[in-house]
């Protein structure tokens, strides 16, 4: 604007400065989501993987989500702090994947659903950081956002469905303010992403899994090798 304002005679150099752990990172395949699943150790990164992958929400999400938010009735989770504008970065209410619904109705409390020691972690990057070691990923967290993204536009899902998971405003607020109380809410990417968790199989959730068909099996097995 300056220099448009004729304030400055040349135009300072640009200086492009590539952001740590934003987005524009790669995804992540199925095997590093697999060894990061594998490299946990405790709860907390348990239910940070999970949620990452059956949610698609940015990590900062995440670790500020509190049971309040996690509506079991309705299979959804809103990821929004209540009273604070999110600006671009819009943290949507979306459906729970099977996977996660099962596994967090067993462990439901109140206060954050992710937490060391009974407080609630400051940021993800601690906890991803330690994970990423052990797993040998040299990747940041939303690589998991990214892979989700990957894998449902891979299986087809629904532009609008793709765009509601990840927090892309895809519709009028009214229309979405009581879009989740629909059966078919965003349901082509919770299933989709449901098929991302089953593919990645982590260790930990084998026994909170739900039961599948011979035929989602079968599918189940082909994802796994054409990924591995």
């Amino acid at each position: 604007w300056a220099h448009a304002r004729q304030e400055l005679t040349d135009i300072p150099p640009m200086i492009r400065v590539k952001a740590a752990d934003g987005e524009g990172v790669r995804a992540l395949t199925v095997e590093e989501l697999r060894a990061l699943c594998e490299a946990c150790l405790h709860e907390h990164q348990r239910r940070f993987l999970l949620l990452a992958i059956g949610t698609a929400a940015r990590p900062g999400a995440l670790v500020e989500l509190t049971w309040d938010r996690v509506d079991f009735d309705s299979g959804t989770i809103n990821q929004a702090l209540p009273g604070v504008d999110h600006g671009n970065k819009r943290r949507p209410r979306v459906p729970m994947p099977a996977s996660v619904k099962g596994y967090l109705a067993g462990k439901r409390s109140v206060g954050p659903v992710i937490q060391w020691n009974g407080k609630a972690l400051t940021d993800h990057k601690r906890l991803y950081a330690g994970l990423a070691e052990r797993a040998g990923v040299e990747v940041t967290a939303y690589g998991i956002r990214k892979a989700c993204a990957t894998w449902m536009r891979r299986e087809g899902v629904p532009e609008w469905d793709v765009l509601g998971m990840l927090g892309h405003r895809a519709g009028g607020s009214q229309t979405e303010r009581y879009a989740h109380w629909r059966p078919e809410f965003m349901r082509a990417a919770s299933e989709s992403l449901e098929r991302l968790i089953r593919a990645v199989d982590p260790p930990w959730l084998a026994a909170r899994l739900p039961l599948v068909s011979g035929v989602e099996l079968d599918q189940l097995r082909y994802l796994r090798a054409a990924n591995d």
